[in-house]
């Protein structure tokens, strides 16, 4: 079995994604227990948000110092103002 890329795979470096999925539930579980589920949604919205942003910003600082890099896909930068276009 590959290895696991989770983020609680420090926690079980192991573990099959079946225990990734059961202990996701379970913080789930214990974060709504003192609070209702409008909290858990807005904490889940917050983590996906910072998520994207952290990928964004990862995205353009290996599009600047790693400029030679293979990427499968190519998306035209829009902040590209040196060709006039």
């Amino acid at each position: 079995m590959p290895p696991c890329t989770c983020t609680c795979s420090i926690l079980f470096p192991t573990c099959s994604h079946v225990v990734h999925s059961v202990w996701q539930v379970v913080v789930s579980i214990l974060t709504i227990i003192p609070s209702d589920l409008s909290t858990l949604i807005d904490f889940y919205s917050f983590c996906m948000w910072v998520g994207y942003g952290t990928t964004m910003v990862a995205l353009l600082v290996l599009r600047y110092t790693e400029p030679k890099l293979h990427r499968p896909y190519k998306v035209k930068d829009p902040t590209n103002w040196e060709n006039g276009h």
